[in-house]
């Protein structure tokens, strides 16, 4: 592989993809759905038995699950198209 081909997404594309999908996920409400996640669990469990790694352990497998399928195909449309362009 060519020294220019090794790193084909570079550090500003990951940077703005990052500012788009935090972007799309204001717009889409996911923020308040995990906030919502995280005050049931912290109610569930209460709140001196939650650490911040249980929340962590607990809410990934659900903040992934909640992001719209619209922000996932369109991520993965840029990323498509930016390789195309490489």
């Amino acid at each position: 592989m060519p020294e220019n081909k090794k790193n084909i997404i570079d550090s500003n594309d990951i940077e703005r993809l990052k500012e788009l999908l935090r972007t799309r996920l204001l717009e889409s409400g996911w923020k308040e759905e995990m906030k919502a996640v995280c005050r049931d669990i912290i109610r569930e469990k209460g709140v001196e038995n939650v650490t911040i790694d249980t929340l962590v352990r607990e809410m990934t497998p659900k903040g992934r699950e909640l992001v719209p399928d619209s922000v996932k195909r369109e991520l993965l449309q840029r990323i498509r198209s930016h390789l195309d362009v490489v």
